[in-house]
């Protein structure tokens, strides 16, 4: 009986020993001290959405790859990364159904009608905020869906207080607030600390490229501090327009999406940049008070066409069979 050949194909070839759950339970881990301080200034209502958020989409991921006749893979922990990441970003106030239906939009219109884990164009959990954003946005408004919290700080949004009074408006801010968390947001949005020591984690043990949270700070300090340069009583300085809102969130761990974003290094560097210009455009010159969610939004549509004019011409090789 003839023997099948060993088939050997062009060059690189890597191997890497960590797996899809391994990386994930890695970043979940790396989510947690922010999930951890939101839960410490919103009390149960803020584990209620966090846990609702991430059994949802879950139960949602199970019962979608039931009916796209795929292999059931919840295991993988991707479905409970992504509620949680969709949990931090809403008010601890959220109706159920609210999260629920952003659950739901997530798994089905931001992964499997595309084809599943790794085939969405579009970061999974941005697509169900946005549907929750357009459809209901008084409920992730911070102006009026924390009011009835009293976490130990101001429960103005600082971002709302930027765009209504100018920059003479965030003097209440502290910087040392900013970073420690004691600002209003999403649950676990606003702990800035908490994020980029998660962020950092994951780039020491090799699950995530500094690339792309670097280009994306760096795109939001250049545009800030030229909008500051130009009128300083009302545009923020840089360090401000990084630790609040989305901004750290979105560089360290919404941005840099496995799956959305360019896997090769220029690609990564102009897509992040381009973010967090974006985000900084939008921030001052749009109703929408963040930017971050759209500006990534727009940097993953344009992802494919970065990593295919900043790649190096592959180099072919005929097939050997040996």
């Amino acid at each position: 009986m003839r023997q099948a050949p060993l088939v050997v194909s062009f060059r690189p070839h890597s191997h890497s020993k960590a797996d899809v759950t391994t990386m994930y339970l890695n970043t979940i881990l790396a989510l947690m001290p922010a999930a951890a301080i939101g839960v410490s200034h919103y009390g149960l209502h803020a584990l209620r959405v966090i846990l609702l958020s991430m059994g949802s989409a879950m139960v949602f991921e199970i019962i979608l790859q039931r009916l796209f006749r795929r292999e059931i893979t919840v295991h993988d922990g991707s479905a409970a990364f992504a509620g949680l990441l969709f949990a931090l970003l809403l008010p601890p106030s959220t109706p159920f159904w609210v999260i629920l239906v952003g659950a739901f939009m997530s798994m089905l219109v931001g992964k499997h009608v595309f084809g599943g884990l790794g085939c969405n164009p579009i970061n999974s959990v941005l697509v169900g905020w946005t549907v929750v954003f357009l459809s209901w946005p008084q409920y992730v408004n911070f102006d009026f869906s924390l009011l009835n919290y009293d976490p130990g700080f101001s429960t103005l949004y600082p971002l709302s207080v930027l765009k209504k009074e100018g920059a003479a408006g965030i003097g209440q801010f502290a910087i040392k607030d900013l970073l420690l968390g004691n600002q209003a947001g999403g649950i676990g949005a606003a702990s800035a600390l908490c994020i980029v020591a998660g962020g950092t984690y994951l780039v020491l043990r090799g699950f995530a490229s500094w690339i792309v949270p670097a280009s994306f700070l760096i795109g939001i300090a250049l545009c800030s501090q030229l909008f500051h340069s130009v009128d300083p009583a009302r545009y923020a300085g840089p360090l401000f327009h990084i630790l609040a809102g989305n901004a750290l969130l979105g560089a360290f761990f919404l941005a840099p999406d496995y799956a959305s974003s360019p896997g090769n290094p220029p690609g990564r560097f102009f897509y992040g940049l381009g973010a967090g210009v974006f985000a900084m455009l939008l921030r001052v010159w749009s109703s929408n008070i963040d930017g971050v969610i759209f500006a990534i939004m727009i940097m993953n549509i344009a992802a494919p066409l970065l990593e295919m004019v900043l790649s190096k011409p592959r180099q072919f090789e005929k097939v050997q069979q040996i």
